[in-house]
Order: C-alpha cells, then structure tokens, then sequence
C-alpha cells in the first residue's frame, strides 16, 4: 500500500480533476457532431487533463472507486521490501515504475531521443513476436539494484522524400532502432518497436458488440473495395492480441512493470529461464491482487473520449474528402455499444473513427511483427500535443504530424494516399484540418 500522507494528497488532487460533470442535456443530433462519446462524450476543464476525465455518465456513487483507480494508475511501484508502506513488487525487471510513466496524462508514450546513452521512460518497448530463450516477450530496460537491465533501445533517424501531384516536396522520417548493452546474449533481430497508445474511451470500445466488427470484417475482400480488414485474436493493443480490458491491464503490468497478477501469476515478470539472477531475486505471490487488478480497469474503462476540437460544421470540406478518399473503409466512424458490466457505458452512439480491425499496412510501417496494425480510433486526435507536449504519431511515433501519417499509410490505404497526394494544397489543409478537429 501507500503512504497515509501520499494517498491523502492523491485523493485530493484526484477528486478536483476528476469531479464528474453533469450529464449533457443537449440535442441528440448536437451530440453526435460534436460529442465522440455521445452522452459519455467527458468535459475539459484544463486542456492537459482532456484525457483524464470520467465519463459523463459515470455516476456519482461509482466516482470514489474512479478515484482509487486514478491513485493506483498514477502511484510508482517499488521493488521489495521497502522502507515505508508503498506498492511493492516491482521488477525485477521493468521499462516504467507506474502506468502513468508510460500513459502520461492518461495519453501516448513517446520515442527516445536519438543516441540514448541512459535509460529513460519514454512509453516506447520493444516486443519480441516470437519470443526469445534469453530475453523473454519483452526488452526491459530498466531493472532492480542487483541486476542489470536487459539491454537499451536507440533510435537513428532516416529521411525521405515524397512529393504531390503539384510538386510540392515533403520529408518524411522513419526510425532505424538498434539495442545495445545487451545482457546474456544478442537479442532477436526480428522485433516490434511500439509507443504505448492514449487509454481513454477504452471502455466504450470494449462494449461495442463484437458481431458489429464480424459484420465490419471482410478478410477476403469480397467488396473489392481493396480493403481486408480481419478480426484480431482480440481488440486491444496495437495487433489487436488482447481480448478484454481486464487482460490488457494485466499484460501490462506483468511486462511494463514485473508485476504479477491472477491473470499473469508468476512473480519474475518477463524472465526467462536463462535468467537466473532475475528468477533469484523475485518475489514471490500475487503482487496485485484482484481488487487492485479491476480496480485499474475499472479506471481506464471510466475514461472518457473529450469533446471535438472546434465546430463540426466548419470542417465538412474535409469530412467530406475523408470519406471520397475511402479513409472511412478502415476508420469506421460510428458504433453502437451494446451492454456492458458498467452498465453507464451501454447503449451510446459513439464516433471513435475505427473498425478494431487488422489491416495490411504495406512494407513502409512492417517490422518484425508482420505487416498487420489494428486501426487506431482518431477520436481526440487533434488534442495529443496539449495532453502530452507532443504529437507523435502511428505505432513506433515516427510521425510527427498527421500529413506524415498519412503518407506512411500503403498496403490497404495505397490507393487513399495516393489519391491524397493528388488533392490540392487547400484541400490537403481542408482534410488536416478535419483530422485535428476529432
């Protein structure tokens, strides 16, 4: 547990920020326009806490629990024992000492700097798809006194140029990782580089039905739209290989951090079995029990998407490019949530601007996991920087704004960029323009 002193001033701080607002009594048509979330669309009070708030339609009976998940999600674990009462279990080895080092201000994770001589926390991991004898699921690069971390993750950044259908030029980046200092053996030369995505309105998309993305799925593309959008194992994480919130929230504190759960019980994290100083100086038993486990999930199913970014209305020229680019074939703009075990979350009308989906992302954005991504939801894409000081973009942050994204898209989306290259340059700024505003 935590300090008396610190779990006071948590609390406190926690129920100013997160106070839950009233429920919105505008217009349904209002709603839809301008509120992604629909009736649970949360309210801004300061623009770096647009993704830490509640759901409006969280009910106030439920809000000191929301509270407790905000207090454990932001709390820093340590390794045992520890001096004074705290969250204990860390490591042995970890990339973060809280969910919020990652997820900061309940948003995305960023790259590292370039030529990383220390390890920092950036929310940025490395994942080995295939696994590895030495280093396990996951590079961890930070670790506990006694033990070393398993290597260090560098980025060299590249450049190349793209231009437009008028000639204009633009330069886009593109990561060339390495890891080094590595422990006990060179690491796989297949892996995946991943930035930890924003967490809100992950509860909303948790209760959409799942026979709404069957009927979104068409793995064989028999539209011959060119787009092949197939169902994950899940739909969570960037390949979609987590199924519910639940899991989620325990993989990520059993590989993020070393901490076991009843999902993920064993209490050397990501260790292998050629680590055997690692294995000697775990702990032993549930480092979050069950309580704590829904708790955190509880948390993050409760945050709510933020209003848009301006009015609606003064962006249907690029709404309207969205969808004659066929953007929308993969970023679907509405669902329907059906019923939920927090029941507040059910029977909205949502615009999160994605199918949870797998789609084939072409050569440009493959790595050593495949070629495949899970559509991300756009929903408060214009509001990244505010919440974060960044505006990173895709999987592994190598866009740094949206025009970028956009052309890194291929496979599936080719014929989409390339006909956004052929757009002129107002109605490339119209399109943009529509983008920030969700």
């Amino acid at each position: 547990m935590i300090s008396q002193l610190s779990h006071t001033l948590i609390l406190l701080i926690a129920s100013i920020i997160f106070a839950v607002a009233p429920a919105d009594s505008e217009p349904v048509s209002r709603l839809i326009n301008h509120h992604p979330g629909g009736a649970a669309t949360s309210e801004i009070i300061e623009p770096d806490t647009a993704f830490s708030r509640p759901v409006a339609t969280l009910p106030s009976s439920a809000l000191p629990h929301f509270t407790a998940g905000a207090t454990l999600f932001y709390t820093r674990w340590v390794a045992r024992p520890a001096k004074q009462p705290a969250l204990e279990g860390l490591g042995p080895l970890f990339n973060a000492l809280s969910c919020e080092q990652c997820h900061r201000n309940d948003g995305r994770g960023r790259p590292p700097k370039d030529n990383l001589t220390e390890a920092e926390v950036t929310g940025t991991v490395v994942k080995f798809p295939l696994g590895s004898q030495n280093y396990g699921l996951q590079l961890q690069d930070r670790a506990v006194r006694g033990l070393k971390p398993e290597g260090q993750l560098q980025r060299r950044i590249l450049s190349k140029e793209e231009f437009y259908a008028d000639g204009q030029k633009v330069v886009l980046f593109y990561p060339s990782w390495a890891i080094t200092s590595f422990e006990i053996a060179p690491p796989p030369q297949s892996y995946s580089v991943r930035t930890a995505p924003a967490i809100f309105g992950l509860g909303l998309l948790e209760a959409i039905p799942e026979q709404r993305l069957h009927s979104l799925a068409d793995p064989d593309d028999q539209n011959n739209d060119g787009i092949s959008g197939r169902l994950g194992i899940g739909r969570f994480g960037w390949r979609a290989k987590q199924t519910s919130l639940l899991q989620q929230t325990a993989h990520a504190l059993i590989n993020d951090m070393g901490i076991s759960s009843d999902l993920y019980p064993s209490a050397f994290g990501d260790c292998t079995i050629n680590q055997k100083k690692c294995h000697m100086l775990a702990g032993t038993g549930l480092e979050a029990d069950t309580k704590f486990l829904q708790t955190v999930t509880d948390y993050v199913a409760n945050l709510g998407p933020p209003p848009r970014s301006g009015e609606p209305e003064n962006f249907k020229a690029g709404q309207s490019l969205f969808h004659s680019l066929n953007c929308h074939g993969c970023h679907t703009p509405s669902h329907k949530t059906g019923e939920h075990r927090l029941t507040w979350l059910s029977g909205h009308k949502i615009w999160p601007y994605t199918d949870l989906l797998l789609h084939d992302m072409g050569d440009g954005l493959a790595d050593g996991g495949g070629r495949e991504w899970r559509t991300p939801p756009l929903w408060g894409l214009g509001r990244h920087k505010a919440v974060n000081g960044n505006s990173f973009y895709l999987h592994d942050g190598r866009a740094l704004t949206l025009e970028q994204a956009l052309l890194w898209h291929g496979g599936e989306a080719e014929s989409s960029r390339e006909n956004f290259k052929k757009l002129s340059a107002s109605e490339r700024t119209a399109l943009i323009d529509f983008l920030e505003s969700l």
